[in-house]
């Protein structure tokens, strides 16, 4: 009988930390979209071009990537100047820690070759 309560008594505190954790971390999904440079038209051509958006979320000062993603530079930008880069991200990394110093509205680019993904995220 007290190894059922003590169980009970568990799972309620296992609860109660799983529930404030959740409320605490908010997980934001990144919405992209995607520029080229057309200048070289047969490297360049739109059929060349990645049929995938990448499936990124921040939360926090961490960016975790989802799934499989080739290799890339990952950079953040303010107002057209680089402000944090990540030269080569592998293919096989899932998380970047951004500098927790930033704060505000920031540009996110994920290239990859002649071609780059890009999003506005907001850091508090």
């Amino acid at each position: 009988m007290k190894n059922k309560y003590l169980s009970i008594i568990f799972g309620i505190l296992v609860f109660c930390h799983m529930n404030a954790l959740s409320a605490t971390q908010s997980v934001i999904p990144i919405t992209f979209v995607l520029h080229w440079d057309n200048s070289s038209q047969l490297q360049n051509s739109p059929a060349h071009l990645p049929s995938y958006s990448p499936n990124v979320t921040l939360e926090d000062y961490t960016l975790h990537f989802y799934y499989n993603h080739p290799d890339c530079t990952v950079q953040l930008l303010d107002d057209d100047e680089v402000v944090f880069e990540e030269p080569f991200f592998p293919y096989t990394a899932n998380n970047i820690n951004l500098p927790a110093a930033l704060s505000g509205q920031y540009e996110l680019r994920i290239i990859e070759g002649d071609y780059y993904f890009s999003a506005v995220i907001e850091l508090e």
